[in-house]
């Protein structure tokens, strides 16, 4: 009776370890499904949008300094003021009607809306908006784009440096982009560097 006690308790414990091998899932199923390819896509994905994305701004012209560009209306390059950001320390002041700074050459992989930047000095006491019109491949665009001084009450032009943007649409290839000054009762500004990038979320200059 004693032997015959103990294989029933024998059998009982095999029949619950089989039923256990067959319920549970292997633990390398459960390992590539939480960590394998549910963590493989979630990784992939985070990481090809911005590599898309550094890939695309990788093939657009970074930040240019415009003392080598080609420059209109008696426009001349300067370098009486100190803080911009041109790697040579030099600038050009839009000043007068028709003073203009021409970037030529813009190579861009794709056709489409791109952010165009320019980076300058405006320490006029006022904030109202200069009227910049910019020029792509020849053909003036609808909006213009705001150079105002962003910094309320500072009129010293060493430490007036600021950013803006305006989008533009370019051709696959080589593009020309023209930034003019049409005149008016500001002091004009000093444009160091011109930039593009893929949008504005991504600013070239701190």
């Amino acid at each position: 009776m004693m032997l015959g006690a103990a294989g029933v308790v024998l059998a009982v414990v095999i029949g619950i370890s089989v039923a256990l091998l067959h319920n549970s899932p292997p633990k390398s199923s459960a390992t590539a499904e939480g960590s394998g390819s549910a963590g493989a896509s979630s990784t992939a994905s985070a990481s090809v949008s911005p590599s898309a994305s550094a890939s695309a701004s990788a093939a657009l012209p970074g930040a240019t300094n415009v003392s080598g560009m080609t420059l209109g209306g008696n426009a001349v390059v300067m370098n009486n003021h100190t803080g911009g950001a041109s790697t040579d320390g030099k600038f050009v002041p839009l000043t007068a009607a028709g003073m203009s700074i021409t970037w030529a050459n813009v190579t861009v992989p794709t056709a489409g809306q791109y952010t165009f930047w320019v980076h300058y000095a405006n320490a006029a006491g006022s904030t109202s908006q200069d009227p910049f019109t910019m020029t792509v491949n020849g053909k003036q665009t609808s909006q213009t784009i705001n150079l105002q001084n962003w910094i309320s009450g500072n009129t010293d032009w060493d430490k007036a440096w600021q950013r803006s943007y305006a989008s533009v649409t370019l051709n696959a290839g080589s593009n020309t982009i023209a930034l003019s000054y049409g005149g008016g009762s500001s002091a004009g500004i000093n444009v160091d560097q011109l930039a593009l990038t893929v949008s504005s979320s991504t600013p070239p200059w701190n």
